[in-house]
Formats: C-alpha cells, structure tokens, sequence
C-alpha cells in the first residue's frame, strides 16, 4: 500500500516586508510538498507524545533536494528524509496511525 501524504520540509523563502513591502529577505520556513512515505513514527518530548505533529520518513523528488536546509542527520540516503508531518493536514489518511497506539510503522511497497 502506497501513502502519499503532505509533509512539510525546511526551505529558504523570499519573504517581502517593510510599509511598502519594498524590502526583501530570505528566512527558513516550512514549506508543503505532496509525496510517498516509507515509515511513520510519533514525536516524543520528555516522555510525552506530540499530538499536532508526527514525522514521515518521506521520498524528497530530485528537483527538491538540493534547496533543502536542515543537519545531513535527517537525511537516511540521497532520496529519503525524516519530515514533519502535520496531524491535521493529513488526518484522513493518518486516522489508523494514530488510533492504533504505535510507535513506528512501516508503510509502503518496497520495505
């Protein structure tokens, strides 16, 4: 079974701002990108379970990679990267992840 899901990755953004939205910066933000996932896994803080987010371990399309920011760590090899996940984004095709009470799950047709 194949899941796509909208994962959000760390990019450089133009953002404009001043009064007359004259001046120009670039800032890391999150950004969405629709893609296959291989594995789930919920975000545990101090012992607590995230309940607004979980992380994918997501298929990043080559056109998307080199503009990436973020430590290497998150990387598992050139095509595969551990992203965030909005629960509420995604609460449709998630709803078994998350009532199933699991830590991890793998997904997807080549594991």
């Amino acid at each position: 079974m194949k899941i796509v899901l909208e994962v959000q990755v760390p990019q450089e953004v133009t953002v404009f701002y001043g009064k007359y939205k004259n001046r120009i910066s670039a800032v890391e933000d999150l950004v969405p990108l629709h893609t296959s996932v291989r594995a789930l896994r919920r975000i545990v803080i101090d012992g607590v379970r995230d309940e607004v987010a979980i992380e994918a371990l997501a298929f990043i399309p080559e056109r998307c990679r080199k503009s990436i920011l973020g430590p290497r760590s998150k990387w598992i090899d050139d095509e595969y990267r551990w992203c965030l996940v909005y629960i509420q984004d995604n609460r449709k095709t998630l709803t078994q992840f998350i009532a199933s009470g699991e830590h991890e799950r793998k997904v997807g047709e080549n594991i």
